[in-house]
């Protein structure tokens, strides 16, 4: 039986049945009032990035919130003390934000701290962002709006300021995010220190993928400091932004804080005076919130190169030093201008080619006044290539800053470094140069730049009581043997300093990942003994501090955990005293002695029913099940201890486990004695460790917590404790339905998965992208034995083939059809990271969110994995001078499949008896390629000599930014479809890309001897790919596309045949092609997407009964997400099928869209239908180059049912539309005859003598 993914639906019909109604009635006052379907029902919402949710609540606990809400208005309407005690007030500006608002407020609503209400403050916003915020604020009373003409963001901000009625006071724009904690560590340090406001870090928000904020935040935030000052703290300066503090709102007012109005930038001022004029403020260390990089560069923080945003930003910059030099804070001050030059003006320098004349002048003017506003300044805190554009700019210099720009002076992690007495200079482009009127101290290398970098990649107890460390340790940028390590044990509050024994261990496979283009990291691994059983038996804290030297640099720093591969949890050093590893809040890596107030000692279960053998101080009488994964540590379970005699410590306590959730995942619930804050932790000395294997053989078992970590309990009072839950601490940990997986081995030609905890397993699949790997399962006692082969023929082609790269995502399923959750066992842990070696792929398995993942990738050398060696290769290239080969190099896509013109141009050359070699450019050997072609590896060697060397290479998109056309190659850009949707300079210009890239572009369209056009209507479109004034010396070959040739030959009919036979349609079928386009409001980055679910492919073939056969073909951009266009079991998704001309051949209609496949598809004259209900949302994101409606020869359909319709209609299916094709065909295709190809050879190859 064909294997069939189980999917969970959502239940038809609406979420809300019954919603509560919202009236206004007077001020601080509501009306509720229970109605049918909410007003807002029909508004059509914009449709959401992922993080979009919505969320059924019971009219009741709406209720609720409304009646709490109610009180608390009456209470700060009459003053009533402690009405405002701990309240927050959250001000969030709404501007067009429609995309973005749905999650900043879901966020804030999600915070541990409860006691909020949130302004929205609707700045005149046109977009749909204020309907989004109404459909949110109907259930949740914490929102108030308020709104006002459109004055800009500080204004807004003052409005939302003035409305705000609690405690504290703080602010989030509408199109970031903030971290569940946020609130409840900064109010809770503010209650005990007394401050007047805290600040805390953030991170950065990129699509979906959170990133680490600026190496100088990290810096300013790496240690927390309470009741800090600008004199003591100068350094917080650098966190100048408006939503990273929680003021009091007293301060805020006696003060007189306000933003600027009317101008950019308006928050530095602001925050300047608050850090000038508070008694002190706390530094926090745990990010807070998730800055939003915007993908469309509307974030004003993106538009560096405006002339006003330069101006502003110096103004602001003026300001804030203003603000500083008149409270007197000289040491601020001079920190100030350093950063200002460190970062604020470093972002602008790498889009100089971008600036107007005017921009030009008004950046030079800030840095000249910068330079000038501080006696001296720190430039060890700037990096080299910042000074050296500074010091360019600052000699009028605007063509050699360009020109330093264009050699690569911006990637100063790929150059070396130059150690001359002790101080390391980066050899940027003009270092070398004496005339370059550059001071040689501008190249040196800032302070970050030549920091240590450390992380600990493997630990492990042994059975005498040391911990054995693998730690890879490297000065940044600084490549030089012998690279030496010391290290030292010191403790925290004993005075104790141990040095330790290290001994170099290279590690090649370790060294891909830690290596960087400019430093090899190969032989920087280092084994680090500790003896924990030499050290006092006395609670206490070590840390771990090392010092790196290589050409005479040293540097100094304590040992970062990073993520070691495994768990090591506690090593027993005496009855209820344990050694652990674990990090502290900022990432280092600490032995901690643990002193246990008590043990668990053993553990009986009847049912839900557990009795727990306890061994407590008699001053404990309780033990508590906490929810381990709860944020706010929510109590489960309490058990009274029985003692077994008066006095002792001894004793049994019974607790009752709540009833598990459907969900399968697994729940660690954590045992403590004690209850409410003066809980204390357990531990289970002799339990298993929450990963061994046999911790999987029992759905409910007493096991010891895996790790150390520290842990925060928030409360609605705005208090929160920080403490240690220790590794060893007593688990009591639940599986619905949990395995382990105990092995991953490659066995021949076989992956092998071996997992334990599951006994009736009855089929198991490897899935990418819609496309399954059956496993073939064998049993040996407790484990489950899954075997999945190496090579296969997905499509029938009689050719085995491995599988392709990427992500493939295991998926179990078992007899009762429940959801499974897959935990990797400890021993799989501690090997990992893990790379098995097949035939002609390496497979990395590990385990996410509940699941096994494989990732594949091609068998390159270990040398060409590194990053180090691949730049190598890269300077090895550029200065390659050996004779061309007598070759094709062809690529298409970035290596992803074999097909396109370049398949046609193949084929054309073979048949005709070339002498050519034909070298294909692939990411895997999984791709198929024709026959006689060569594979060459994406990232080997041979890969770089191929386009070093081969006479022809034929690309379909850009060649990479690094190619170098060398004297006698012949490049040939042919593109990869009839041009439609906006691309070239017009869509460069309306996605504000940054200049760079644009010339980037532009100077590798200056390498292509020829461009491709398919017709006359689109030679002038592809033009906008070239720059209009360098003068292209290439040629338009506008001869049709060559890879339509084969659907309009006599092999039509054979292919057609074959493919459907590779498929298993029957000759009687009707086959449906479904093909849509990516959508731009569904990317997840530059090539990647979701891929849209308009058609319902069951309810299609449902309808259409058995004599159809539905084929879906997605995207390569939703491929490359791993995602399907199908939705359903029923067709046959061939994202993944080699050549799609062979299923155009293959099919007797089309569900296309916006795609330019229907334009190959229209020279079949087969029906087309257009599934197009998105169409305004489409266009809105990507403008069309020509009319769309003449491009669409077919019913506009909006809905799977209208799909349907229309297939069975014999109007639609026959000729209805037969006129309008051969319109399209005669307008868009006057030059395909099937003989492009051969034009193509004609006047590439033929006039060199080649064919």
């Amino acid at each position: 039986m064909p294997w069939k993914a189980r999917r969970r639906c959502r239940p038809a019909g609406d979420p809300y049945p019954r919603r509560l109604g919202i009236g206004s009635v007077g001020p601080g006052m509501v009306l509720l009032d229970l109605l049918g379907p909410h007003p807002l029902e029909s508004l059509r919402m914009p449709e959401e990035s992922p993080d979009r949710r919505r969320i059924a609540v019971a009219p009741f606990r709406i209720a609720g919130r409304w009646i709490r809400h109610i009180v608390r208005s009456i209470g700060l309407l009459l003053r009533i003390p402690g009405a405002r005690r701990g309240l927050l007030s959250i001000v969030v500006p709404v501007y067009n934000v429609e995309k973005y608002v749905r999650g900043a407020v879901r966020s804030l609503l999600d915070q541990d701290y409860r006691n909020i209400e949130i302004i929205i403050v609707d700045d005149g916003s046109p977009d749909a962002s204020m309907q989004i915020v109404r459909s949110i604020q109907w259930r949740n009373p914490a929102i108030r709006i308020v709104r006002q003409a459109n004055a800009g963001l500080g204004a807004a901000r003052n409005t939302g300021a003035r409305h705000a009625r609690g405690e504290f006071l703080t602010f989030l724009d509408s199109d970031d995010k903030i971290n569940p904690w946020a609130y409840t560590s900064a109010i809770g340090t503010l209650n005990r220190t007394g401050s007047d406001f805290a600040v805390a870090p953030y991170s950065r928000l990129d699509g979906s993928v959170v990133r680490a904020a600026g190496a100088w935040i990290y810096e300013a935030h790496e240690r927390e400091q309470h009741r800090a000052t600008l004199d003591s703290h100068p350094e917080i300066l650098v966190n100048m932004v408006a939503w990273s503090k929680v003021y009091r709102r007293e301060f805020w007012t006696r003060t007189g804080l306000d933003f600027p109005e009317g101008v950019l930038y308006e928050d530095q001022a602001t925050s300047t005076r608050a850090y000038a004029a508070a008694k002190s403020f706390d530094i926090l260390s745990e990010p807070g919130v998730l800055w939003r990089i915007r993908g469309d560069r509307t974030s004003i923080s993106q538009q560096y190169t405006e002339t006003r945003n330069v101006r502003d930003h110096l103004q602001a910059a003026l300001d804030s030093l203003r603000a500083l030099a008149d409270a007197g804070f000289t040491q601020a001050y001079a920190v100030r201008v350093g950063q200002l030059l460190a970062n604020d003006y470093s972002h602008p320098l790498p889009e100089l080619p971008s600036f107007t004349a005017e921009a030009w002048q008004n950046l030079k003017a800030a840095i000249d006044t910068l330079f000038d506003a501080a006696d001296s300044i720190d430039r060890t805190s700037i990096p080299a290539r910042s000074k050296v554009l500074y010091s360019l700019i600052r000699q009028g210099r605007r063509r050699d800053a360009e020109r330093f720009l264009a050699l690569g002076g911006w990637e100063e992690h790929r150059v070396p470094s130059v150690v001359d007495d002790g101080r390391v200079y980066a050899d940027l482009p003009f270092f070398a140069d004496p005339d370059s009127g550059v001071p040689q101290d501008e190249f040196e290398r800032c302070t970050f730049d030549t920091r240590l970098r450390s992380a600990v990649t493997r630990a492990e107890w042994t059975a005498d009581g040391t911990l054995d460390l693998t730690l890879w340790a490297s000065i940044t940028n600084l490549d030089s043997d012998p690279l030496t390590v010391t290290a030292d044990l010191v403790g925290s509050t004993l005075p104790i300093r141990i040095p330790l024994t290290v001994t170099r261990r290279p590690d090649p496979l370790s060294g891909i990942r830690m290596s960087t283009p400019n430093v090899d990291a190969t032989a920087h691994h280092f084994d680090v003994v500790i003896d924990a059983t030499s050290l006092p038996r006395v609670p206490t804290t070590y840390s771990i501090l090392i010092t790196a030297t290589a050409a005479g640099v040293a540097r100094t720093r304590l040992l970062h955990l990073g993520a070691p591969p495994a768990t090591t949890g506690a090593l027993s050093l005496a009855p209820l005293l344990t050694a652990e590893l674990h990090a502290d809040r900022r990432g280092y890596a600490t032995l901690d002695v643990v002193a246990w107030a008590g043990a668990v000692t053993g553990m009986t279960r009847r049912g839900r029913v557990l009795t727990l053998a306890v061994d407590a101080p008699p001053s404990v009488g309780d033990i508590q099940l906490i929810d381990d994964e709860s944020r706010n540590s929510r109590v489960l379970a309490t058990g009274e201890i029985v003692r077994s005699a008066p006095g002792a410590r001894t004793g049994t306590a019974t607790i009752t486990l709540p009833r598990l959730k459907r969900h399968p995942r697994p729940q660690a619930c954590r045992l403590e004695l004690g209850r409410d804050d003066d809980r204390l932790p357990v531990l289970a000395p002799g339990a298993p460790h929450r990963y061994d294997a046999v911790s999987f053989d029992k759905p409910v078992t007493l096991v010891q917590n895996d790790a150390g970590r520290l842990w925060m309990a928030p409360s609605d009072a705005g208090t929160s404790r920080r403490s240690l839950i220790p590794a060893g601490n007593a688990i009591v940990w639940r599986r619905k339905q949990a395995v382990g997986c105990t092995d991953v081995t490659v066995t021949g030609d076989t992956l092998v998965i071996d997992i334990r905890g599951a006994d009736d397993v009855e089929g198991a699949v490897l899935e990418q992208a819609g496309v399954h790997i059956a496993a073939e399962i064998t049993r040996d006692g407790a484990v489950h034995r899954l075997a999945f082969p190496l090579h296969r023929d997905p499509w029938r082609t009689g050719s085995l083939r491995p599988w392709s790269t990427g992500d493939w995502t295991l998926h179990l399923m078992v007899a009762r059809g429940d959801e499974v959750v897959l935990e990797a066992a400890r021993g799989l842990l501690a090997r990992m990271p893990l790379v098995l070696e097949g035939a002609d792929a390496t497979y990395a398995p590990q385990v996410r969110t509940g699941t096994l993942v494989v990732t594949v990738a091609p068998r390159l050398s270990v040398h060409e994995l590194n990053p180090f060696h691949q730049e190598q290769l890269r300077r090895r290239y550029r200065g390659a001078t050996a004779p061309l080969r007598h070759a094709v190099l062809f690529r298409n896509l970035y290596g992803d499949s074999a097909n396109d013109t370049s398949k046609a141009v193949h084929e054309q050359l073979r048949a005709q008896g070339t002498d050519l070699e034909l070298l294909w450019a692939v990411k895997g050997l999984d791709v198929v390629l024709p026959e006689g072609a060569t594979p060459i590896l994406e990232g080997s060697a041979e890969y770089w000599d191929a386009f070093a060397r081969a006479k022809y290479v034929m690309v379909n998109v850009h060649q990479p930014d690094w190619f170098e056309k060398k004297p006698g190659q012949v490049v040939i850009q042919t593109f990869h479809g009839y041009p439609f949707k906006l691309a070239g300079r017009r869509h460069w210009q309306k996605t504000r890309l940054p200049r760079r890239r644009v010339d980037s572009f532009y100077r590798r369209a200056l390498e292509w001897d020829y461009l491709l056009s398919p017709a006359p209507y689109a030679t002038p479109l592809l033009a906008e790919f070239l720059p209009t004034d360098l003068g292209w010396q290439g040629e338009f070959l506008e001869i049709g596309y060559p890879r339509n040739d084969v659907l309009l030959s006599a092999d039509g009919v054979d292919i057609r045949n074959r493919t459907r036979a590779r498929l298993g349609v029957a000759d009687d079928q009707k086959v449906v092609l479904y093909a849509p386009t990516y959508r731009d409001y569904l990317s997840r980055g530059e090539f990647r997407a979701e891929a849209t679910k308009l058609l319902d492919v069951d309810a299609l073939a449902h309808t259409l009964g058995p004599d159809y056969t539905i084929i879906s073909r997605g995207h390569v951009m939703n491929a490359r997400a791993g995602a399907t266009t199908v939705v359903g079991n029923a067709g046959i998704d061939a994202t993944a099928y080699p050549d799609v001309n062979d299923l155009i051949l293959a099919s007797d209609a089309a569900v296309v869209d916006y795609s330019s496949l229907r334009f190959d598809y229209a020279l079949t004259d087969k029906p087309m239908l257009f599934l197009n209900p998105d169409r305004d949302r489409y266009f809105d994101g990507r403008d069309p180059m020509v009319p769309y409606e003449p491009t669409a020869p077919g019913p506009w359909l909006s809905s799977t049912s209208d799909v349907a319709r229309s297939l069975a209609s014999d109007e639609a299916v026959g000729g209805r539309y037969a006129t309008e094709r051969e319109r399209f065909r005669s307008l868009y295709m006057p030059l395909e005859d099937g003989h492009a190809t051969e034009r193509l050879i004609d006047r590439v190859f033929r006039v060199r003598g080649d064919a």
